[in-house]
Parts: structure tokens; sequence; C-alpha cells
């Protein structure tokens, strides 16, 4: 009875796993830019994505090796959000993996075999960061210091060359 409980759960969710055909993406990005008092620089990309033949699939995506979450909001479309630190934060086109079902447990499978090189994702949303502003090259109290300093010099050096 057990066995044929666990072939039938088998059954079922090899069923239920769909695969996205010719899928079409539109999306939106929304990302930090002021680096300046921030400790991690924030992402979050909206879209949508219509395949031939199914409508609502459960996505999966993956940026540079790590799994992020997707949701699929009551609003309709789909939604990634992640952050890095400043420092290490990309700037320029990011690339985020999608899978499908049946294209991620494949893409897992390969990962754990080490071979993930060969492997195409079902689509690749591509995400534009222009970069994170993190202030001047020169702070304000150095160039104060600084215009300080050299007006002291003048004055201390006119002075040397008037009383002698």
């Amino acid at each position: 009875m057990l066995v044929k409980a666990c072939v039938l759960f088998a059954f079922l969710g090899l069923i239920s796993a769909e695969e996205c055909k010719n899928p079409q993406l539109s999306s939106q990005s929304f990302s930090t830019l002021d680096g300046t008092v921030l400790t991690h620089i924030g992402y979050v990309v909206k879209f949508s994505l219509s395949c031939d033949n199914t409508v609502d699939i459960p996505l999966y995506a993956e940026l540079n090796g790590i799994p992020l979450a997707v949701s699929k909001p009551s609003s309709g479309g789909y939604l990634i959000g992640w952050s890095e630190e400043v420092k290490k934060a990309p700037k320029g086109e990011i690339k985020i993996n999608l899978f499908d079902e049946e294209n991620y447990s494949a893409y897992r499978k390969a990962q754990r075999g080490g071979d993930v090189s060969s492997f195409q994702p079902t689509a690749v949303l591509s995400v534009h960061h222009p970069g994170s502003y993190t202030g001047p090259w020169i702070n304000a109290e150095l160039a104060a210091t600084v215009l300080s300093l050299a007006v002291l010099y003048v004055a201390v050096n006119s002075r040397m060359k008037i009383s002698s």
C-alpha cells in the first residue's frame, strides 16, 4: 500500500511540473543609488513572464550561484529582492537566471554533479544598476582643513616678511 502511494505521488509530481515554452519578459527594476550612509544596496525587480503554454508557473531565480526568492504578489507578475554590500555591489548589467520547476530541478541536479556550464536557464532577466553614490572624492572636512592650513601658511609667511 505504501509503495502504491509513493508511486502515485511521484506520478502526480511529474505531471504538475510545468515548463515554460518561448518565454517573454518585461521588467522594471529599482535599486538604492545613495551609498553614503548605507551599508547595503537594495535591489527590487518587478517583472512579468508570459509563456506560450502556461499562464502562472512557479519560478526560481539564481544570481551568481546564489538562489533568490521569487514572490508572486496578488497584483500579478513576479518580484525578486536582494541586497549586497556597498563595496561589493556590481554596477552595470546584472544577469539573473530564471527557472521553471522542471528546469530548476534539472539545474540543481547538474549543480550537484558539478556540471552547470552547459546548462541553459528558462529565461535571463537583465537588471541595470548605474552604481551608488558614495560621496565626493574629497570630504568637506578635509578641504576645509587644507584651506585653513594654506591661509595660515600665507599669514605666517607674510608676517615673517613684514617683521624682517
